[in-house]
This record gives structure tokens, sequence and C-alpha cells, in this order.
């Protein structure tokens, strides 16, 4: 399939707008780089090595020396790929979403000055708005120390460790797996010891969706949320189902928060990101799940905001082993 207007092997010129309804179809530039869109996709290429994604998925190889750099600009992000394979996707919405799958990318943000990096077999998701708020999720070592490649372990010193002595959760909509540990592990410091723990899980019953509401106990200046999962049947190796974290997270600046019933955003909720390891590591086959996972949500502007509640909106039976929220330092 070809983009409206294009024949194929037609020289394109700067700031021509592609726009492929469905199917495949691969741009060359000039530095040797190739991106190939998935329909339906608007790409706008600026220069022999940039483009801008409007909307939709690309594949970006850059293996020649002369596209080294080459760059990818969404409307909040731009991708500069260090010699090396990635995907990105942009939604409807603005959201914008990076995958590597070799090599690394640097992802530029406006306001931020340094660029975050992402290497193979990493994910990095900014969603729309002033907060420029980022999802990054990484595999584990697959051990009791939960060690990711950037996302630190679970912590003793967050805003979320009942030792602290302010947090609170509670399940607000739905309810837990009878044989889940109870809400309280959630922050206590530590995940999983083994990788198929129902009693050192927090999860939710197999026939409902839950709503787990955090109290802080006062309006803090959030930096990082962070969750960790981790889920891997001791006889069936592809049985990592628990493992896929899918939620959004939404937050309430003061007392008295509004219903957490319905839909959250018409009641005053603040969403603040949306997460689905399963899309962002764009699993097909069960086995290749990651059994350990763990997310980490931030902003480019080293704030995500002042918010009292923190209510996860949760889509899946994941085997939660903690959540962290970090304030501003």
């Amino acid at each position: 399939m070809q983009p409206e207007g294009v024949a194929v092997g037609q020289q394109l010129v700067a700031q021509q707008r592609l726009e492929l309804a469905k199917g495949v179809a691969e741009v060359l530039f000039t530095s040797g780089a190739r991106l190939q869109m998935y329909g339906p996709a608007i790409v706008e290429p600026t220069s022999g090595n940039s483009a801008v994604l409007v909307l939709g998925r690309v594949e970006v190889t850059a293996e020649t020396p002369q596209s080294k750099g080459f760059v990818l600009a969404t409307k909040t992000t731009a991708f500069i790929d260090i010699g090396t394979r990635f995907t990105a996707t942009v939604a409807p919405d603005g959201r914008s979403q990076l995958m590597v799958v070799d090599g690394e990318v640097h992802a530029v943000l406006a306001d931020r000055a340094e660029p975050s990096r992402v290497r193979a077999g990493e994910t990095l998701c900014v969603e729309p708005g002033d907060s420029q708020v980022i999802t990054r999720i990484e595999r584990g070592d697959e051990a009791a120390a939960f060690v990711f490649p950037t996302i630190r372990p679970p912590s003793r010193d967050d805003a979320a460790d009942r030792g602290q002595g302010q947090a609170e959760f509670s399940l607000v909509g739905g309810r837990l797996n009878s044989k889940s540990g109870p809400l309280e592990l959630l922050g206590d410091g530590v995940a999983q010891s083994v990788p198929d723990s129902p009693r050192e899980s927090v999860f939710i019953a197999n026939s409902s969706q839950g709503r787990l509401l955090l109290d802080l106990g006062g309006t803090e200046p959030i930096g990082a949320i962070h969750t960790y999962s981790w889920h891997q049947n001791r006889r069936v190796i592809e049985h990592r189902e628990r493992a896929v974290q899918r939620y959004t997270v939404y937050g309430w600046p003061a007392d008295g928060p509004p219903v957490t019933e319905g839909n959250l955003m018409r009641a005053g909720w603040e969403q603040i990101a949306r997460v689905n390891t399963d899309e962002f590591f764009q699993i097909t086959e069960r086995i290749e799940r990651p059994a350990q996972q763990g997310v980490a949500i931030t902003s480019a502007k080293g704030e995500i905001g002042r918010y009292r509640y923190l209510l996860f909106d949760i889509r899946s039976f994941t085997f939660f082993g903690e959540i962290d929220v970090h304030k501003v330092p």
C-alpha cells in the first residue's frame, strides 16, 4: 500500500505529508535511514535525516553512519536514534510511545535539559498535557532484589511506605482474590521473594475490576510513582499472566476526594498516566512476557503534580508486590 497522492519511487520534499490509510509503506531517507509506516499513519519528512510522526505507528532503522542521529519528532518528544532500530507510536490524543529494538535512543522533551536514554528492550511513553508525564517500563532481573536497568528497587523511604506512618491503602472498587496477601504489603518496602507467591502479592479477584485508593495523609509534591510485579508459574514456564500491569492512575490534590465510582475524570479526578505493559512489550506469545516488571511514572518537569490521593483503576489480575510514591526532593 502507498500513501495517498504519492507514487512508488517518488522523491519527496521536506514537509510533504504522507497519509497511509492501511497496509505498510517504506520511506528511504538520503542518510540511509528507513522508516516503515503501518496504516493508519501520518508522517511528515523534514530533512534527509528527520521526520515528524503525526499519528500512528512507524519503525525506524538507522544502520548507516550518515543516519546516526536520525530524529523522529512528535508533538511532545524528539526521539534521536543512536545507530539502532526502534518503533514509535502516536495515539489520536497525542500520547507518544517509544520501544527500542536494537541499540539506543535519546528521548528529548521540550522542558527537560537532559535526554532520557532508552536502550534495547526498554519502553518509554509520554502523556499529552503540560505536565509531560513520562512512563518507563522495564523487565527486572527476576530475583528478590528487583533490579532493573534504570528503575530503582522497592523503597522503604518513600511517601507510600507504612513505616512513614502517614499513607494508607484501601480497596474502593472490586475485591481481593481470596488467596491475595493484605493491602499493607504494597507499602512495606519489599516485593515478592519468589516468583509465584500469592501471599506476598496483592491481586484482584478474577471476576472483578479493582480500584485502589492511596491516601498519602497530606498533599505532597509527587516526583515519581513506581509499581512492581512478579509472576512465574512454578510448573508452566509460559504462564506469567499475573506479571502484566494494566491500570490508569489518577490524582486528587486536597482533602475530600471525589467519588470513586463511574467515570473518574467526570467526577473530578485528574488522569496522570495510563499503563499497559503487554502493549508496551508488544506481547504476542505468552512466553514473551517478562515475569518481573517495573513501571516508573515521572515528569519531564520534575514534578508530576501535588496530590494527597492517588487512585489506581486496575484492569488486570496482577501480582503487585509494591507501590512506591517518591516526593520531589
